[in-house]
This record gives structure tokens, sequence and C-alpha cells, in this order.
């Protein structure tokens, strides 16, 4: 368990604000749905979103306390993957900066000894405003070694009967298979079963290279009927049998809210944000940091000698204060337990008041991950950012920090500049 406190600015920074980080379903006995290709039209959609806010510019005299958990999801960068793949800009309320930010993987140095992660932080010049800093602050864990791993064959046994209609059920178990489905290497495979009245095959043996159909069936499930299908499980154990290898590691995983409940919590309870006051109390959980896990946040800060205006309570009608001289932004402070523990440990790891000269491969693509978020949320603190400069800056990025992901995003910025430049046509 983690939880994370940024504490107040010293001379450099007076402000800031987070910126915030095709497979067909084989024709045999066992397949009881229509085929998904014939269902799938990305032009369809009824999906809806709660509105989302944009963190705002905040006085660190007022509010010298930020505080983050340490959760990581991704699922909004799979969903605006959906959308830009099939022709349309995503609805602003479906892009979490933060989710599409930690998307990625970044290079993060290793352990140091005695602790159980990593904190490096970095301040540069922040490239959308020329007025304002950017830090970057990064958590990682020890990694995860993959390639040690054996083959997962993966079968999904999923309850869609009517009593698991709501956001805290049906919605939240296909958010998390969708963060799961983002971790398929080439030897895996993924099988999807429904029940509800009946039992429905949706998926046998998909690998990776159908995972836009996989993600596809996941989410258009919907919730409906009475839960009346005894052979559900000897299914999924015929399924799970049929795509065993010799070394492959075989799961099905029941998705219910009935007897065989597996635990799932409310989406709330997930993207919970951690309170000030309740950064010391060890009965508070922040989140879970298991091996392999990264956390990425970006603050945007405005300088004491910064002619950016931001508005605080209590310098309304005082004057601009001077700068304190401390050699310091902030204290990342990080506190954690083990597993077995009910006490926590706390980490103070200070920010130097230097300015880097130039952005680590890290900061540059999550900075520019950020901005590329924020132009599809049309956010009011965008700045100057434009497709064209997040493509520049990502088309710099150093071969340390490149991947397959990496050259997908640059894809997708592509894309998403041809529809913006579309929609303003119109």
């Amino acid at each position: 368990m983690g939880a994370a406190l940024l504490c107040g600015c010293g001379a450099a920074g007076d402000t800031s604000a987070p910126a915030d980080a095709g497979c067909e379903a084989p024709a045999d006995d066992e397949s009881h749905a229509p085929a998904l290709e014939e269902a799938y039209d990305p032009e369809y959609s009824t999906e809806e979103y709660f509105a989302i806010t944009d963190n705002r510019f905040l006085s660190v005299r007022d509010h010298p306390l930020s505080t983050f958990a340490v959760d990581v999801d991704t699922a909004s960068y799979a969903n605006m993957r959906r959308y830009v793949n099939s022709g349309e800009l995503p609805p602003a309320d479906a892009i979490r900066v933060e989710e599409l930010i930690n998307y990625f993987h970044y290079d993060y140095p290793l352990l140091e000894e005695n602790e159980p992660f990593s904190c490096t932080t970095e301040v540069v010049q922040c490239p959308w405003n020329e007025d304002t800093l950017l830090m970057r602050i990064g958590i990682a864990t020890e990694p995860v070694h993959t390639e040690e791993l054996p083959p997962q064959n993966l079968v999904f046994l999923i309850d869609v009967s009517g009593s698991m209609e709501g956001p805290d059920r049906l919605d939240l178990v296909n958010r998390a298979f969708l963060l799961l489905c983002e971790q398929l290497r080439s030897e895996d495979t993924i099988s999807i079963i429904t029940y509800a009245s009946s039992d429905q095959v949706l998926l046998q043996g998909a690998g990776s290279e159908s995972r836009d159909m996989i993600m596809y069936a996941i989410e258009s499930l919907s919730a409906g009927g009475s839960t009346n299908s005894p052979a559900r499980i000897e299914t999924a154990y015929r399924i799970a049998e049929k795509y065993k290898t010799e070394d492959s590691n075989n799961r099905i995983i029941l998705a219910t809210d009935g007897d065989l409940n597996l635990g799932i919590t409310s989406e709330s309870d997930l993207k919970r944000l951690v309170e000030s006051e309740d950064f010391a109390d060890d009965t508070k959980d922040g989140g879970e940091l298991g091996a392999g896990h990264q956390v990425t946040v970006l603050y945007e800060l405005v300088p004491l000698d910064s002619p950016m205006e931001i508005e605080s309570t209590e310098l309304r009608y005082q004057e601009q204060p001077e700068s304190s001289g401390s050699e310091e932004f902030c204290t990342v402070s990080i506190r954690c337990k083990e597993p077995d523990s009910n006490t926590s440990t706390q980490y103070d790891y200070p920010v130097g008041a230097a300015v880097s000269d130039e952005m680590s491969p890290s900061t540059a693509l999550a900075s520019a991950v950020a901005q590329a978020g924020m132009l599809l949320r049309d956010s009011p603190y965008s700045g100057n950012a434009d497709y064209a400069s997040v493509l520049d800056q990502l088309e710099q990025l150093e071969e340390s920090i490149r991947s397959p992901y990496t050259d997908e995003f640059v894809e997708l910025v592509m894309r998403m500049k041809r529809l913006d430049q579309m929609g303003d046509d119109q």
C-alpha cells in the first residue's frame, strides 16, 4: 500500500497544479454468439461519460500540500485508441490525461538499497507555456521480468445477468478486463464466455493480434436476464483445456456478483484520491504497489517571477511576497507499508530548485502525451500546444525511450491531427 504527498514549494515555485499520467469466433459447437466482426460498428455508440473538470492552478500559500494515490489505470488510452482508429476524436470526458501518461513505461532507475521503490523528479521549462515550469515525479518498483513468465491461457467467465447492471458491477468488470488486455503478449490467449439465461462463447483462443476484437467483445457486454446456466463452469474448463499447452499458465477468471464473488470493488474506490489529512493515517489505503509498478505525475508550476497571474485568497489584497530563498521546490513524501505490516514507513525526497536545460527522454515522452491529452479534452490549460508540436516532440525522442508503444502513439497523433483538421474544415 502506498500514498504520495507533495509538500510545500520553496523559492522558485509559488503556484502549482497537476497537468495530470480482429478475431473471429471459431465456428464450432461451443460458439453460440453471432460473429463479432458482423456486429462491430465503430460509428455507432451509446457510450456516456461522467464530466471531468481539469485541475486548476492553486496557490501554494493557500494549498501547500498536494496528494495523489499510486493506483495506475490506463483504460482511457485504450478507449482513445479505439475512437481514433475508428475515424473520430473521442468525447472530451472519455479522456483522462493521467491514464494516457501512465500507459507508457519510463526509464526510471533501479531501487536504492533497503527501499521498496525509486523516486525520481525533474523540473524543466514547460513546453506548452513559456510562463510556467513542468515537474515530473516518477515512482517505480522492482520490474517484472516478463520474459520469464509462461504463456497465459486466460478464460473470462462473465456474469451478464440483470443483477450485474451498474457502474460498480459489469461496467467495472469491463474496465478491469480492458486493462488486462493491454498486457497481452504474442504467446498469450484469451477466451470470453458470458452467462445469464444461457451461455454464450464470444471468443476462443484469441491472441494479441486480435486485441481490437477482444476489446470490442468486452465493451459490447450488457446486463439482462436471469442467472440460470449450470453448465457455465464446465464450458469454461472445456475451453481452457482446449488451449492448454505443456508450459502454459491456465486460469479461469470469474466475474460475478453471486456466491462466487471475487471481491470486485466500486470504481470510486479504485479512483479515490487521498485527502491531505489522510496521508499519515495507516488505515487509509492510497493504492497498491506491486512488482513492475510505475506511476508518473506531472505538475505545472508557476514561479514567483512569472507574469502569469493566479488567484490566491491570501494574496489578493497583499503585495507579491519575496522569494524564501529555499534551494528546494518541494518535498515528495511517500508512505507505504509491507503487506504483512500494520504500520507504514515514510520516505522523503526533496526536489531541488534547479531547472534542467533539456528534458530527459522520460519527461519528453510524458509531456508530449500530456499535451495530446489536453488537446483531446480541449483543456483551457493547453497553452500553445498543437498536434504538430506534439509530433515534433515525439519524433525527437531518443532511442532509449522509443518502443512499439511510442511508435503506435505517433501514428495515433497523426490521425488526431487529420481528424482535428477535418473538424475545422466542416
